[in-house]
């Protein structure tokens, strides 16, 4: 114990032996101990789950799927490759020095700040902002605090999907000068601009983290008693320099017009007239410090001698009013002491004027550079606005706006969301070579139930109290249209006690399968033939919050529903010290299973199972549907795509592709990979994406069955809506844009075309804002193995006019 505490307890308590207060110490010490033992166990235990849960995911995915988990999350560890280069960048400054303490300092205490840190206390200081910059970069993905994903641009550059080289640098900063660049040279750079934001992310790391110490050294110097106004107004233009920096850095992605270059001269010459400006105010505060000390002194001097004189006015009335002076006498030297107060007063407002601007008394050249560069800087926007935006919105529009600038967002845009070979024909050739005995054949094939009405013809299929349907989607198989809806678990029944949600209900039971031309249900001996299984159809892995918990299987001591059994190979297997960590942590109810060998099932919502193991910039259809092989196996089918956002300006719409499709063993968890049967790019990232994941070619039994992912063509129709328009008058107007109905959605439909049935993915098309809601068109898209991923739209024959009603239009 210290002296002042000894003293504390006697003052209580009384004199405090030594024999006490050295128990008392061991108490202490031991509670201490104590206290750091459970704060190591408890960081322990969490790394130690930590590990359990990647070495799960690790094993599980090797086995069922053929990837590397860890590979995937680290991005082949340049996720920790990042995060270093991002902190060193975040922590470049002088060793001794931290600006935050330096604040810190200045806004906690009255006396001495805090300048320059101790070896030991610089070291330890250090230590801490490393290890706080690598885990804030770290959890967040190993992005720039300016957004650049760095850690996934070093993966692109590592894997030849992104390069960049000094040619293309000075093309992108120099295509402001050159507005006539075409659609396919900006596209031919995409690649380069890519990797451009990798250099950019560690650049405007650096570039802000030095901002921000500015700026934290300026709000110091702003609370400080006495102000330097020379090395505030620096500092302060400074950091508009910095600005100025990044909004040049990201010039490589403007779009560009006509008189766009004028905008990018203005940020030039702003940013030489910060950096001119605040060298100055450096200069002058070396130059005009001792000029400055005077001018303060002399301040100090005129306010005393204004107090004086005030005083004098005070004494000389109290004379007065005492009798001690007469009328005249007064008036004089009142008249006297107001002269001098007036002259004081005069001198003390113009000095301290001339301190607040420090422009005043400045050398006369440095007023006009300054004056001069803040002209040109205001004068460029305005001439750019007066010349260039006047007649770009007039007779100018389609040369300096629409040629430059709009035209190459329509290619472009088209380009990124892969609709660039859209074909657009009339609605007349929906129904060109039709025969009237082909028409009716085909009536007995076209869908007559949608999805509300399946849904509820076979809700009442179920027969248990703890299973209910899942999603019903449209199924093409054997050239026929079903509606399949798998089932999934009652979540409250399931859920009632750790061994009927862990240990008993496992799987769901059976398909609902209804014919969606007749309407009939596939049951029995039909439903046998339509999938050529006998086996009781046992689903593991499905869709719904069911599937969103880990189950036990082959424990023995229980029974499974249904008396099922599971068949494959577990996800993962505990044993040991592994399972008895695991169920401690999964609650009470668990405790009797400790230590037990434990064949687990995790991730069993097929749509989070894949997930787990896409890369970044991809993403999957939320509308997974049910696939059948030749023998008879379910699988779920999860389209995958690539959803990765472009930094050019002229791109309004994600870089999107399909990738191809993932199909989850419902029984075993097991992955195959399909790549889509379109035709796809070998261009930028495609080529990362196709290389990362064990993709086989698609039979034919699958590509009959392969629906185009609906999240991905409605985010392609919202493009097309607008970016079908490629005459710049037509742009102007507005008449041919399209949108879709009001509660309208894909539909999955065979429809005949040309003569030829085809599965195709459907949406009618209104002109947009039309009072009548008239159809300005149906797009298609083709599934299956017929003209798969091509995307046409059948329109009206003339654009932007139509007598047609539109769906919204036929229900009112």
């Amino acid at each position: 114990m210290t002296k002042d505490s000894l003293n504390r307890y006697a003052e209580l308590y009384g004199p405090v032996q030594e024999e006490d207060a050295v128990q008392m110490s061991r108490k202490k010490y031991a509670i201490s101990v104590i206290g750091i033992i459970i704060i190591l166990l408890f960081l322990g235990a969490t790394i130690y789950g930590w590990f359990l849960n990647q070495n799960i995911y690790q094993t599980m995915f090797e086995s069922k799927a053929g990837v590397d988990y860890w590979s995937i999350w680290t991005l082949e560890n340049n996720l920790f490759t990042a995060s270093i280069l991002l902190t060193l960048l975040s922590m470049i400054t002088l060793p001794q020095r931290s600006t935050f303490l330096s604040l810190l300092s200045r806004a906690t205490t009255q006396g001495p700040q805090v300048k320059r840190l101790s070896k030991k206390h610089a070291i330890i200081w250090r230590f801490l902002e490393a290890g706080g910059l690598l885990f804030f970069y770290v959890s967040s993905g190993g992005f720039a605090v300016t957004g650049q994903n760095v850690a996934f641009l070093l993966l692109l550059m590592s894997h030849g999907s992104i390069s960049i080289n000094a040619s293309q640098v000075q093309t992108l900063f120099t295509i402001p000068f050159a507005p006539g660049t075409s659609a396919e040279g900006i596209t031919s750079l995409v690649p380069a601009l890519e990797a451009y934001q990798l250099y950019l992310g560690l650049i405007s790391t650096f570039i802000v983290a030095t901002g921000i110490r500015i700026g934290l050294t300026l709000l110091k110097d702003l609370m400080a008693p006495q102000r330097d106004e020379f090395v505030i107004a620096a500092k302060g233009l400074s950091i508009t320099a910095l600005i100025l920096v990044l909004q040049i850095l990201g010039v490589p992605m403007w779009t560009v017009n006509a008189g766009t270059w004028m905008s990018y001269l203005a940020l030039i010459i702003a940013l030489a007239a910060s950096i001119v400006a605040a060298l100055a105010f450096l200069g002058l505060r070396i130059h005009m410090g001792d000029a400055r000390q005077r001018m303060n002194t002399k301040i100090q001097q005129l306010q005393t001698e204004l107090a004086r004189l005030q005083s004098e006015l005070v004494s000389l009335r109290n004379e007065y009013e005492a009798g001690s002076l007469s009328m005249e006498d007064y008036r004089n030297r009142v008249n006297l002491l107001m002269q001098d107060k007036s002259h004081v007063s005069s001198e003390l407002n113009r000095l301290k004027l001339e301190k607040m601007v420090p422009f005043v008394g400045s050398p006369k050249s440095f007023t006009l550079l300054t004056v001069f560069l803040v002209i040109i800087v205001a004068m460029l926007p305005i001439i750019q606005g007066l010349y260039y935006g006047i007649q770009m919105e007039g007779d100018k529009y389609i040369d300096w706006k629409f040629n430059y600038e709009t035209k190459k967002e329509i290619a472009i845009t088209q380009w990124a969301s892969g609709i660039q070979n859209m074909q657009t024909t009339t609605l007349d050739d929906l129904i060109s070579n039709a025969t009237p005995s082909g028409d009716v054949e085909f009536l007995t094939t076209v869908r007559q139930w949608d999805q509300q009405a399946s849904y509820l013809r076979m809700r009442n299929q179920i027969g248990t109290n703890w299973m209910e349907l899942a999603d019903s989607d449209i199924v093409y198989l054997r050239n026929h249209e079903y509606w399949i809806a798998p089932l999934t678990f009652d979540y409250g029944t399931i859920t009632s006690s750790f061994i009927n949600k862990h240990l008993i209900y496992t799987h769901t039971e059976g398909l609902v399968v209804l014919d969606a031309y007749s309407g009939d249900l596939i049951e029995d001996e039909n439903l046998i033939a339509l999938l050529n299984r006998t086996d009781t159809i046992a689903t593991y892995y499905g869709e719904g919050t069911g599937f969103g918990h880990e189950v036990f299987v082959n424990t023995g001591d229980f029974d499974e529903v249904g008396n099922t059994t599971f068949q494959g190979t577990p996800d993962y297997q505990l044993s040991g010290f592994e399972s008895a960590y695991y169920t401690f942590g999964m609650g009470t109810d668990a405790w009797s299973f400790i230590g037990q060998d434990l064949d687990m099932l995790v991730q069993r919502n097929v749509a989070s199972r894949v997930k787990s193991v896409l890369l970044q910039g991809l993403t999957v259809d939320d509308d997974a549907y049910v696939v059948v092989d030749p023998s008879g196996n379910i699988y779920y089918g999860v389209s995958v795509f690539v959803d990765y956002p472009l930094t050019t300006g002229y791109a309004h719409e994600n870089y999107l592709r399909f990738l191809g499709v993932v199909l989850v063993d419902a029984h075993t968890g097991g992955m195959d990979f399909y790549r889509s049967p379109s035709d796809g790019d070998d261009f930028f990232i495609d080529r990362t994406y196709s290389e990362y994941y064990p993709w086989q070619d698609t039979p034919s039994w699958l590509q009959s069955q392969i629906k185009w992912p609906e999240d991905l063509y409605e985010r392609q129709l919202d493009i097309a809506y607008t970016y079908h328009v490629e005459n710049g008058f037509t742009w102007k107007s507005g008449s041919d844009f399209h949108e879709g109905p009001t509660g309208s959605d894909t539909r999955y439909i065979i429809m005949r075309i040309g003569g030829e049935e085809r599965f195709v993915a459907m949406h009618n098309a209104e002109f947009e804002n039309a009072a009548g809601e008239n159809l300005a068109g149906i797009y298609v898209m083709g599934c299956g193995d017929n003209s798969f991923g091509e995307l046409s739209f059948y329109g009206v024959r003339e654009s932007g006019l139509s007598r047609l009603l539109g769906p919204g239009a036929a229900v009112q």
